[in-house]
Order: structure tokens, then sequence, then C-alpha cells
């Protein structure tokens, strides 16, 4: 009993410092953010220009950077949100485990999507409160489909293993 407790209050903690890692770049004012996503942007840009940069004017890398740096940010926003959807995905599989077994996977993962969804919508809300952030429904979009990504690769690794499990009781068949 004391260890199903235990199990169940370890599996939030994943969760719980997910979102307050997302909570902690969304409290970040315009200019903080705006430099750490440009930071990120200079050194990816200086990797890109190597192969893409030659021949292109002050003005064209101007705009490459600005497009750029819009796709980073975006980019951090599904990688920050996909992150949160397996966080989430642990405690809900280790919450609605039952004797028989789990709920079934699909529950599971629309469970944790729901939940990641949700706490998307909120940090959204939350970045109303922040100086130089905006509130945006795109950027919940785009946390969603960071939060979809992860849920077909977690269905993928789900059906892999459950793969290699009957090969090996096919196996085990034969040879026993």
């Amino acid at each position: 009993m004391k260890n199903n407790l235990f199990k169940k209050i370890a599996s939030i903690i994943p969760a719980l410092l997910t979102e307050a890692m997302v909570f902690f770049f969304s409290s970040q004012d315009g200019n903080e953010s705006g430099a750490l996503s440009g930071g990120i942007t200079e050194k990816v840009a200086r990797f890109l220009y190597r192969f893409f940069g030659n021949g292109r004017s002050e003005e064209e890398s101007l705009i490459f950077l600005e497009n750029l740096e819009t796709v980073i940010r975006k980019m951090g926003h599904a990688g920050e949100h996909g992150l949160l959807m397996l966080a989430v995905f642990l405690p809900v599989t280790v919450f609605t485990r039952k004797k028989e077994g789990h709920l079934p996977l699909l529950t599971r993962l629309c469970l944790s999507f729901l939940i990641t969804v949700i706490l998307a919508a909120s940090d959204e809300i939350h970045q109303l409160f922040v100086a130089g952030r905006a509130c945006q429904a795109t950027d919940v979009l785009i946390d969603a489909s960071g939060a979809l990504a992860m849920g077909l690769a977690i269905t993928v690794i789900d059906l892999i293993i459950r793969y290699f499990k009957n090969k090996s009781k096919q196996k085990t068949l034969y040879t026993g």
C-alpha cells in the first residue's frame, strides 16, 4: 500500500517540474524571452549560414534571421509541451492502473493530451499578465501539436514493444 502511494506521488514530480519550467519561461518579460530566443537563433543562424548563407544580401540575412527566430520560438513551444505531454502521461498511467491492468492506451493518451492542452491554455492566459508578452490562441495550437507529436511517439513506441513481446511469446511457443 505504501509502495503504491509512493509510486503515485513520485509519478507526479516530472509533470510538476516540467510545468514549473514552462511557467518560468512564460514569466520572462518580452525582452528576456526575446534575448533567450535571439541567442539561440544567432547560434543556429551561424551554423546554417555556413551552408546556405553565401550570396545573401544584408537585408535578406535580416529577414532570414527574423523568420528563423519565429520558427525557433514556435519549436520551443511545441517541444516543451511535447515534454509536458510525456511527463503528464506518466501519472495518468500510474493513477489509472486497475487490478486488471491499465486503461487502454488511447484513453490515457487522450486524457494526457487534454490535461496538456488545458495547461497550455492556462499558460497563455498567464502571459497576459507578463510585460511584453501576449496571449495567443495560435500558441495553444502549436503547444497542442507538440503534445500530439509526443502522443504519436508514445504510440509508436508502444507498438514496437508489443511487437517484440508478441514475437518473444511466439518463439517461446515453438521452443517450449
